[in-house]
C-alpha cells in the first residue's frame, strides 16, 4: 500500500487516500509519509477548506530532522489567495509517547489541590464559570486597562520549581530542531501558563498576547487531549466572523504563534472545541522592561 493523496478538509486534520484499497485514512504509519515526501522533503501546499465563512488558510509540510537524528514535521501556514503567511507553525512528533505521557503527569501533580494551596496566592487563577484553571509560572500579567499600563509581576511560582522535567524538555527539543538557538540557555523561557481545561464546554475568552510584555513568537503544547485554535472571533459567545480562520491542536503538537496571527488576530478557545480534560502549556519570554513588584495602584 502507497499514498496516492492527502487532504485536509476540516479541522480534524490530514486524511490521506490509499491505493490500491482507494480509501482515505487519518493515521498512516511514518515510513509511508516519508516515501510519499518529494525529494526537497515537502509535502506540499494542502488547502484546508472551510464549509462556512472565514479566511482560507494553505500549509505545507516538511520533514525535519534534530541534531540526534530524530525525526518530526513541520508545518506552517499560508493564506491561500496570496501566500503569505499567516504567522503559525507547528511540529508533530518532537516528543515520543513516553514523553508526553511524563510532562502530563508533571502537569497533574502540580495542578494537584494538595499543591495548589501551597503555592504562592498569585500563582493559581480559577475561573468557575469557564470550567478552567490557570497556573501562572515566572511570571503573572494583567492587560492593561483604564490608566494602568499592562504589566507583569514577579510573585508567582518559578517554572523550574513547579514543572522542572517539561521545561526543560520542551527547550532542549527545540535546540535540538534548530527552532531556537542552539546556545540559548537552559532557562530560555521566563514565562508559562498552565490552561487546564477541566470539563466539556471549558473555554478561553476572545483575547491577544501583548506585545508590550512577550516577545514572539509564543509556544503553546497541546496535552491530554486535542483542541481547535480558532482566530477571528468576537464577544463573550465567540462568534466566527469574515475573518475567523481554526487551527487544530493535536496532543502532543507543539505551535508557534507570530507575526500576523499574533498581532493583527484575536484567538480564542471555543467551548464547542473542548471534549474533555485538556491542558495547555504556553511558553513565552517577557519583556523585562515591563517587569514589576508589588502592582501600582490607579491614583
Amino acid at each position: 500500500s502507497y499514498i496516492a493523496d492527502v487532504r485536509c478538509e476540516n479541522q480534524d486534520g490530514l486524511e490521506f487516500f490509499i491505493l490500491p484499497e482507494r480509501v482515505w485514512i487519518r493515521k498512516v504509519e511514518d515510513d509511508m509519509l516519508l516515501k510519499f515526501c518529494r525529494a526537497d522533503g515537502q509535502l506540499g501546499k494542502i488547502v484546508s477548506m472551510r464549509r462556512k465563512n472565514g479566511i482560507p488558510i494553505s500549509f505545507i509540510l516538511n520533514k525535519v530532522s534534530s541534531t540526534t537524528g530524530q525525526r518530526a514535521f513541520h508545518k506552517e501556514y499560508y493564506f491561500s489567495r496570496n501566500g503569505t503567511k499567516f504567522g503559525v507553525d507547528q511540529w508533530s512528533d518532537l516528543f515520543t509517547e513516553n514523553e508526553v505521557r511524563k510532562m502530563q503527569y508533571e502537569v497533574l501533580t502540580a495542578t494537584d489541590p494538595m499543591n495548589l494551596i501551597r503555592y504562592k496566592p498569585n500563582t493559581v487563577d480559577i475561573e468557575p464559570s469557564k470550567y478552567r484553571l490557570k497556573l501562572f509560572l515566572g511570571y503573572r500579567y494583567s492587560y492593561g486597562h483604564g490608566c494602568n499600563l499592562a504589566e507583569l509581576y514577579d510573585d508567582v511560582e518559578s517554572i523550574h520549581d513547579v514543572l522542572p522535567y517539561t521545561s526543560k524538555l520542551v527547550t532542549d527539543r527545540l535546540k535540538e530542531f534548530a527552532i531556537i538557538k542552539s546556545d540559548s540557555g537552559s532557562r530560555y523561557f521566563d514565562q508559562v501558563v498552565a490552561n487546564v481545561y477541566k470539563r466539556t464546554s471549558s473555554s478561553l475568552g476572545v483575547h491577544q498576547d501583548d506585545s508590550d510584555l512577550f516577545e514572539f513568537p509564543v509556544f503553546s503544547l497541546r496535552l491530554f487531549s486535542e483542541s481547535v485554535l480558532s482566530f477571528g472571533c468576537k464577544g463573550v459567545g465567540m462568534q466566527e466572523t469574515d475573518k475567523f480562520v481554526s487551527v487544530p491542536l493535536k496532543r502532543g503538537v507543539l505551535t508557534s504563534m507570530y507575526h500576523i496571527a499574533a498581532e493583527n488576530f484575536n484567538h480564542c478557545i471555543r467551548p464547542c472545541d473542548i471534549t474533555e480534560y485538556s491542558t495547555s502549556l504556553i511558553f513565552r519570554r517577557v519583556k523585562n522592561e515591563r517587569i514589576v513588584t508589588p502592582p501600582t495602584a490607579c491614583a
